[in-house]
């Protein structure tokens, strides 16, 4: 287990960190038009800071994405042939998603909401011709509309559908994929040994599973939502990002559950947390 630490803390943490952007911000989404405000702590803040969380949202959300792909790399180098093997170096991995995989994401999305979000004359003139938008550009500091003429056209959304069939198709190839290799690997590994990477494949597909309900169909749904721009949008918006809040949970829960030796750990930890608390506590009262 002691390598295990490479794939648990890139994921969880920007899970868990999303899950805490999310309480900190609480957004609002208005519709027809692209545009919501923040609650919570930045609710008397301004449009600058819910544009940064806007940012840290969606970069915690693409980073917890991308530690998924970190562990499918993690575990195909423990069941890869031995000619790939070499190649899957855990500390190249590390390196390699850092240099090009976060400063990417980061860039893309970064430099995508920059140009989206509208300079004051076009938010001046939205308001103008929109006085609904009026009280609550007032009530609400936070309030920030993007540029919805530079986000309308439809070859984003088509690409957005693509790209989410091929994840989908390629994550089944893959777990079929690592079924076989697993099973080619057996003869090579003791009964032990094969039995916790059996444990960590099923741990793994129950990630992968959560993954694609908790962080790939929320963003799909508002995506279609934004495509189709459904009156009900706001309500939907806010219902699949707060589904999308429950991803830390179940990727938590599915590791205690589906890795005995990660429980005997965490079991073995708490006890020996709470029996040492148990006695300082004695101690201290026969000292009194």
């Amino acid at each position: 287990m002691g390598e295990y630490k490479y794939y648990l803390l890139p994921t969880i943490t920007f899970a868990y960190l999303f899950e805490f952007l999310l309480g900190v911000c609480q957004p609002i989404f208005i519709f027809p038009i692209l545009g919501g405000y923040g609650r919570g702590f930045i609710q008397y803040t301004s449009s600058t800071v819910a544009f940064l969380c806007t940012v840290l949202l969606i970069l915690t959300a693409g980073y917890a994405m991308l530690g998924t792909l970190y562990a499918m790399l993690y575990r195909y180098k423990i069941i890869a042939p031995e000619a790939i093997t070499r190649w899957l170096d855990v500390k190249w991995i590390y390196r390699g998603i850092i240099c090009y995989g976060y400063i990417g994401i980061s860039m893309g999305i970064c430099f995508g909401l920059y140009f989206l979000r509208p300079n004051k004359e076009k938010l001046d003139s939205f308001l103008l011709n929109n006085p609904e938008y009026m009280d609550l550009a007032k009530k609400e500091p936070t309030l920030i509309i993007f540029d919805s003429d530079e986000f309308a056209p439809s070859n984003f959304f088509y690409l957005s559908y693509v790209i989410v069939i091929f994840l989908i198709v390629f994550t089944v190839v893959l777990i079929f994929h690592f079924e076989r290799q697993l099973y080619q690997q057996k003869s090579k590994m003791s009964p032990t040994t094969y039995k916790l990477q059996k444990m960590m494949n099923t741990c793994f597909k129950a990630e992968l599973f959560s993954a694609h309900l908790l962080l790939l169909c929320p963003i799909t749904t508002a995506v279609f939502v934004i495509h189709t721009k459904n009156s009900n949008g706001a309500s939907i918006c806010h219902g699949a990002l707060m589904f999308g809040s429950l991803y830390s949970i179940a990727l938590y829960s599915s590791m205690i559950y589906f890795i005995r030796p990660y429980r005997r750990f965490l079991a073995k930890f708490f006890y020996a947390k709470l029996r040492s608390n148990s006695n300082n506590t004695q101690s201290s009262i026969f000292t009194v």
